[in-house]
């Protein structure tokens, strides 16, 4: 028997003749398709699993873009206020303390958008290897149920070769 399951029918009886590829017994499919069934349920969501994977990865290199030309508007605003209050410096218009203050807040800003460059390839990585996780988990999953729809087909037991039944050890049922 290929699988073990319950014998539905047996076609054949000890002592018959029979022919290469006749039906000898029948195993009872239910357990094996309720099988297949989950395991395709099982692909389903990890189909849509991946989607969704992908759908964030794309929202999240939007993200990162985003974040990244945020922060170098705001370095080059500060740059030009810099400027700006150069001048006003010079002539008195600003306190020494707000101009080093600006000064440090851009310092921080080019900081900060160092760190934020740094950490775009790293997350798109990490989203790249989810990625590849839920594709080989598909790969998995999809092996399984291409082995048991294989199995499925052999649930039905036929004669290798030409020949005479000697016994059947098993009964409708069991």
């Amino acid at each position: 028997s290929p699988a073990s399951s319950i014998v539905s029918s047996i076609e054949m009886s000890p002592g018959s003749r029979v022919t290469k590829g006749t039906v000898i017994l029948t195993l009872d499919p239910k357990a094996l398709t309720l099988d297949i069934e989950n395991l395709r349920d099982q692909l389903g969501v990890m189909e849509n699993d991946l989607q969704k994977t992908r759908l964030n990865a794309r929202s999240t290199r939007v993200d990162l873009d985003y974040n990244a030309e945020v922060k170098n508007l705001k370095i080059t605003s500060l740059k030009t206020e810099i400027a700006d209050q150069e001048q006003l410096l010079k002539v008195g218009g600003i306190s020494p303390a707000l101009h080093e203050q600006t000064k440090q807040e851009l310092v921080l800003a080019e900081k900060d958008l160092k760190m934020t460059l740094e950490k775009i390839p790293i997350r798109l990585k990490q989203i790249e290897a989810d990625e590849k996780g839920l594709l080989l988990q598909i790969g998995i999953r999809n092996k399984e149920l291409e082995s048991r729809e294989e199995l499925l087909k052999r649930l039905t037991v036929r004669a290798p070769s030409d020949g005479i039944i000697l016994g059947i050890f098993t009964n409708a049922g069991e």
